[in-house]
């Protein structure tokens, strides 16, 4: 019935712990589809208006994808709503299937005592 839990890994001690942030670091690999400038420090202004058009496009992008999402959380809590009513109506005609099964059963018994 309940499941063993594997052991719990060996606590470091706070030596260890300073150890390893000493040697840790962490390194943020640059996206290759960022946008950047060919000239960071003295762009052209036909760069310059190429990246924010390419920019504004991405934002617009974005917007649709999140009203997309929106609309598919909706229809799924919708699904979600309608499996719950559907659900909740099976029970109630599993139970009154059962009692009718019941209550034929006693019937049936009570007519083979006779």
């Amino acid at each position: 019935m309940f499941r063993k839990l594997p052991p719990a890994p060996p606590m470091l001690s706070l030596e260890e712990i300073l150890e390893d942030m000493e040697t840790f670091r962490a390194e943020k690999p640059e996206s290759p589809e960022t946008r950047h400038l060919q000239e960071p420090d003295n762009p052209s202004v036909e760069d310059w208006w190429r990246v924010f058009e390419t920019f504004l496009k991405d934002v617009d992008h974005l917007a649709e994808v999140k009203t997309r999402l929106e609309e598919l959380k909706k229809h799924v809590q919708e699904k979600n709503q309608t499996i719950k009513s559907q659900s909740g109506e099976i029970h109630e005609e599993i139970e009154k299937n059962l009692e009718e099964i019941s209550l034929f059963q006693e019937e049936m018994k009570m007519q083979s005592e006779r």
